[in-house]
């Protein structure tokens, strides 16, 4: 009636324009469509409240679709990552999300076929995303993604429903990046480089000493991104394996993997070897001392232990020294004895690598004969 005066006019509905023209078979007001998601004409009956027969006629359609039911942001979970080197860089809080990740929760049990989902990076909904499923976050961390869903109906122009999810990058744990060189002693009695790790006495180290950390080892880099396989800290053998990889991994569930070389020291001299140095009282003094070279008798010592420990040998004149590694006898110049006749010789055999391990022994005899 545009801009009449409405209470000089009466509107009657009906299903068929002879029924308008008629005026009869009026519908009811309100009226429940006939045909679920049908398109239906409904034809308008403008007249005059006092003259019935001074009407006009108008159709419009009509047609139902249904509403879009997302969650309420608060019950659609996070997409969250671990941060990880796809960008080139593992600790800058971005990541290349697939958002269509989150499609199953936003439509609630609704028909993907009848819904469209789109994707916004602003509450306003103007900045649309559109490559929802390679979508690089841009705040750092942890961001908003708006989210509107509506029904796809060409016929639809209005009937859409919003809500909103967060992505999450969690940062990877601080852990060692480099790779652990984890040394043990061979001193179980038999020299033959093969002894039991504690692993867990590597885990402070491999997680730089942040003990909130979980540490497990594994035999292979695919165990311990899977976390299968875990094995036991102690006693580990290094006959199984002479590395291992350890799992940190943070409360996030985010990790890191750090190669764990089994390293072991041999440096215990065989009980029963003792090298004799013997020459004769010839130097003119008679005194029972002579001039030696120690020197000599290095690689053959060396060649007393498991190969390929790069050793280092150090000559003393008693335990004591030997153990304080203090008085050191230089064996790069000639030593002349300091007892009579019979003299003893410790010697210290260590790793130069890693001077921890370390064997202590009276192997050198020096004797000198009248």
């Amino acid at each position: 009636i545009r801009d009449r005066d409405p209470a000089n006019y009466e509107i009657f509905y009906f299903a068929t324009q002879a029924d308008a023209d008629n005026n009869v078979k009026a519908l009811a007001n309100p009226y429940t469509n006939v045909t679920p998601y049908a398109v239906e004409t409904i034809y308008a009956r403008i007249q005059n409240s006092l003259v019935s027969y001074c009407f006009n006629t108008i159709s419009f359609k009509l047609q139902v679709f249904d509403s879009a039911n997302p969650p309420i942001p608060s019950e659609i979970p996070n997409l969250e990552y671990c941060d990880d080197m796809s960008d080139g860089d593992d600790i800058n809080g971005f990541y290349e999300f697939n958002l269509r990740d989150r499609a199953s929760e936003i439509l609630n049990g609704q028909s993907q076929y009848v819904f469209d989902i789109d994707y916004f990076e602003d509450p306003q909904y103007l900045i649309q995303i559109p490559n929802p499923t390679t979508y690089t976050n841009k705040d750092v961390y942890e961001q908003t993604i708006y989210v509107r869903v509506t029904n796809n109906n060409p016929n639809n122009v209005d009937c859409y429903s919003d809500t909103s999810f967060k992505i999450k990058v969690n940062p990877l744990p601080n852990a060692m990046t480099s790779v652990f060189e984890f040394i043990q002693c061979d001193e179980d009695g038999t020299i033959d480089g093969i002894t039991d790790f504690n692993l867990e006495e590597a885990d402070t180290f491999v997680a730089l000493g942040d003990l909130v950390l979980t540490v497990t080892y594994h035999l292979s880099p695919i165990d311990a991104a899977s976390g299968i396989n875990i094995q036991t800290k102690f006693p580990f053998s290094n006959s199984k394996a002479s590395k291992v990889y350890a799992r940190v991994e943070s409360a996030n569930g985010c990790y890191r993997i750090v190669q764990v070389n089994l390293m072991v020291s041999s440096t215990a001299f065989p009980p029963s070897y003792v090298r004799e140095l013997i020459a004769c009282d010839d130097d003119g003094s008679i005194d029972g001392l002579h001039v030696f070279d120690l020197a000599q008798t290095t690689s053959e010592i060396i060649a007393q232990f498991l190969p390929t420990q790069n050793l280092r040998v150090s000559f003393y004149r008693n335990s004591d020294d030997a153990l304080s590694e203090s008085n050191k006898i230089n064996p790069d110049y000639a030593y002349l004895s300091e007892v009579p006749n019979n003299q003893t010789i410790w010697v210290r055999v260590e790793s130069s690598v890693n001077g921890g391990c370390f064997g202590v022994a009276p192997v050198i005899e020096l004797i000198v004969n009248p």
